[in-house]
């Protein structure tokens, strides 16, 4: 009887660890998840023979059991007008442990020499924990300033723009410096609405108040499909 006792105390035992291990249940939702699931490391961007390449390795914050995926990107370089451009691998994947790193490979051409004064990433985010998923679409991933070496000076992490009435102005560039004369840069402006998404078909209009040394061309302009208006100093 008391060998029966043991047995049947050994099985119950047995019985629930085997329903502990058992248990990989998430006890968490998309909604306990923080926003910033990644962090972006800004790489130095420099011009040679009108070809560039920039590292940007990227760091998940957020825990094993959620996947982040970054694709559609969207890379601006203020000072130059780039040509062709190519992004690798395209979509990242972020599926390891809370810390793992993958990096970003940005390469491209330039239609004429130019030194970058700073630079932004945009892209969509999709963040997955089971059958949960969540898409971001325009983003902005990562933003930098440039010294004159091309070394990335302060990065801007995402941060969530305030909006002000039924639109608002976002990801306006920072200062630009043109060095060179007879030079064409081009720069952009968001317009975002009140669930921070670009707004296309948007009529945005510039004015350039001294046109002394160089003129805004077009001054009016329609945003694109992901809301941002283009414009041209020369």
């Amino acid at each position: 009887m008391k060998r029966n006792t043991i047995y049947a105390f050994l099985v119950s035992l047995a019985l629930m660890f085997s329903g502990c291990g058992s248990n990989d249940k998430v006890d968490y939702t998309l909604k306990d998840v923080n926003n910033s699931v990644i962090e972006a490391k800004p790489g130095k961007f420099t011009v040679t023979n009108l070809a560039f390449k920039t590292l940007i390795p990227f760091v998940k914050s957020a825990y094993t059991d959620v996947a982040v995926e970054l694709s559609n990107f969207k890379f601006q370089a203020a000072g130059c007008v780039i040509n062709s451009i190519d992004y690798a691998p395209n979509p990242l994947l972020l599926d390891g442990s809370k810390g793992s790193q993958k990096t970003l490979t940005i390469s491209g051409t330039v239609a004429s020499d130019c030194n970058a004064t700073a630079y932004t990433l945009m892209g969509d985010q999709k963040i997955s924990l089971g059958k949960e998923e969540e898409t971001s679409t325009g983003l902005l991933l990562l933003s930098t300033s440039l010294d004159e070496n091309g070394n990335p000076g302060s990065a801007t992490t995402p941060t969530t723009p305030v909006v002000d009435g039924n639109y608002s102005f976002y990801n306006i560039p920072p200062v630009i410096t043109i060095d060179k004369a007879a030079t064409t840069t081009s720069f952009a402006i968001q317009v975002i609405d009140r669930k921070l998404k670009g707004v296309p078909g948007m009529p945005v209009t510039i004015t350039a108040y001294d046109t002394a040394y160089g003129k805004i061309q077009p001054q009016a302009v329609t945003t694109d499909a992901d809301g941002y208006a283009n414009f041209n100093y020369t």
